[in-house]
């Protein structure tokens, strides 16, 4: 790739420095807006490798710069997008993901040693997806494919998996749920693995557990846990998945074949992120990342009475369709 360009559209000129000094060094060349106006007026004349781009505008809501994002997808499909906003709200930074920002960065203490790393990372996939469109399916092995764990690589050369990488890129870095649909022998538990691989809990536990595995009365006691004495048989306290991957991933999959029975308990957890052993009055917080996965269609199951609107819904923040 010769000199990358950077476009930053970003209303508030004292920070026009302090990201020219901290990308600089880098390589990378550089042109400003101030506004999504004068950026088009920019874009005349160029169109940019990446786009960093401030949400609000002279004290705006964050909608000017959503709006924006959807227009430069359109226009600018190869321009990779790094959203940059002084909002809090989850909900804004799921929403550029879902309308195409490749990272979201909050402005904060350290986000500007933070956005070093992220547009070094976003060049990266840049530079492996043009490897890939000039490269024929045989000659995926040299071009690394799609990393999902250490030596371990994900091969898929059509359109339709390049997109799948690009977007197990984006959730990995949004810390919400996900809903991984497809058919049965897809690699949905690769794709799991991949975000937990990319994901700030790639330290920790990748906790997989197969809810068609499990017969109804069992299932409870392998996700929550039990109390000493809770049930014939529960000889010594037990700790549940959910508490087994604090801090880390837990992958649901077949989470079609949720109990109904249970699935309150499975939704208060993705709300609250709190559980309560069998047998146990205390409630005990874990934090924890779900990611689940489905050959079913669920919004029929919805239909159907077999799983709850509400926790499909919750489920689905981050939904990935994989092709068959």
């Amino acid at each position: 790739m010769s000199t990358a360009t950077i476009l930053i559209i970003e209303d508030e000129l004292s920070y026009w420095s302090h990201y020219k000094r901290k990308l600089a060094p880098l390589g990378f060349s550089f042109e400003m807006a101030r506004h999504p106006k004068e950026a088009e007026t920019v874009m005349k004349g160029f169109q940019p490798n990446l786009i960093l781009l401030d949400l609000s505008f002279d004290g705006s809501s964050p909608d000017t710069g959503l709006n924006f994002l959807s227009k430069i997808r359109e226009d600018f499909p190869d321009t990779k997008v790094i959203v940059i906003t002084a909002s809090t709200d989850r909900q804004v930074a799921l929403e550029a993901i879902q309308r195409g920002a490749s990272d979201f960065l909050e402005k904060g203490s350290g986000f500007l040693d933070a956005l070093q790393f992220r547009v070094q990372a976003v060049f990266e996939r840049l530079q492996l997806e043009q490897q890939i469109e000039v490269n024929n399916e045989g000659e995926i092995d040299r071009v690394g494919g799609y990393p999902y764990g250490p030596g371990k690589v994900m091969v898929g050369t059509s359109r339709e998996m390049r997109t799948t990488y690009e977007f197990i890129d984006k959730v990995s870095k949004v810390d919400e749920t996900i809903l991984i649909m497809g058919e049965s022998g897809t690699g949905k538990e690769l794709i799991a693995q991949a975000v937990h691989y990319h994901s700030q809990r790639s330290d920790k536990v990748f906790l997989p557990l197969n809810c068609a595995a499990f017969p109804v009365e069992l299932i409870e006691d392998e996700l929550f846990g039990h109390q000493l004495g809770a049930f014939s048989g529960a000889t010594s306290d037990r700790a549940g998945a959910f508490e087994a991957a604090d801090g880390g991933i837990i992958f649901l999959d077949e989470i079609g074949e949720m109990p109904i029975s249970m699935q309150p308990r499975l939704l208060r957890v993705l709300q609250e992120k709190r559980i309560k052993r069998i047998g146990e009055n205390v409630e005990r917080t874990v934090d924890v990342r779900v990611i689940a996965a489905t050959n079913r269609d669920l919004t029929e199951e919805v239909k159907l009475g077999n799983f709850r609107e509400d926790l499909y819904y919750r489920l689905n923040s981050l939904p990935i369709h994989l092709p068959p």
